[in-house]
């Protein structure tokens, strides 16, 4: 039932809104991996995850940091959708919660892929924001595979304070998965941890045509 919803029912809606999908060959058919991609709308999760049970027949879990600035009526009834009805059929684990990482890092271990957006916050800027280290600290944790996703043109689709969508296209791309094996053990180390966050932070930004400006 879940599958169901998410790749006929929203997957209809969600296809109008995407161009292209390129490199879905990439994307591992089993085990676990943890998905890092730009992030510039709140239309990008639903795209990735959308591209993935496309490709597998696999649902990926998502940390989000989905707050409504505007306590509007419509801004109420996203916060109810995303943290009430759209958890029936995705498991959202919330970044606003204590020791999220380590969370995410058991469900990694457990085989579900996970998706987490480094920058932490939606970007309209034409450069990637300083990224934190949590996806890092979590690739490090896990020891899984880590599959950079890049994102364009789905800030044209909801811009900031829009809340329903406009008809332009997104395109996604995905690259070839990595491991963050040299900093295995590191997971408390800060410097190692900043060091991995540039590797990760390079490769979406490879593929999401955004500069990283650090390292």
């Amino acid at each position: 039932m879940r599958k169901f919803f998410v790749k006929w029912i929203l997957g209809s809606y969600i296809r109008l809104f995407i161009k292209q999908i390129s490199g879905a060959e990439n994307i591992p058919k089993k085990g676990a991996y943890l998905i890092v991609s730009n992030h510039n709308s709140m239309i990008d999760g639903v795209g990735i995850i959308y591209a993935v049970l496309k490709k597998t027949n696999r649902l990926i879990g998502v940390v989000t940091k989905f707050r409504p600035i505007r306590r509007t009526r419509i801004s109420r009834f996203l916060k109810t959708f995303f943290e009430g009805f759209a958890r029936l059929f995705i498991e959202f684990i919330s970044a606003w919660e204590k020791r999220v990482t380590d969370r995410v890092a058991v469900r990694l271990k457990k085989g579900k892929p996970m998706l987490i957006f480094p920058e932490g916050f939606s970007n309209r800027k034409k450069t990637l924001f300083k990224a934190r280290t949590g996806a890092a600290r979590i690739a490090v944790l896990s020891k899984v595979p880590v599959l950079p996703i890049g994102v364009m043109n789905s800030e044209k689709i909801l811009p900031r304070n829009v809340y329903f969508p406009r008809f332009y296209r997104a395109m996604i791309k995905i690259g070839k998965p990595f491991t963050l094996e040299k900093y295995y053990g590191k997971e408390n180390d800060k410097a190692a941890l900043e060091e991995a966050t540039i590797v990760i932070m390079k490769k979406i930004s490879k593929l999401c045509g955004k500069e990283y400006p650090i390292g």
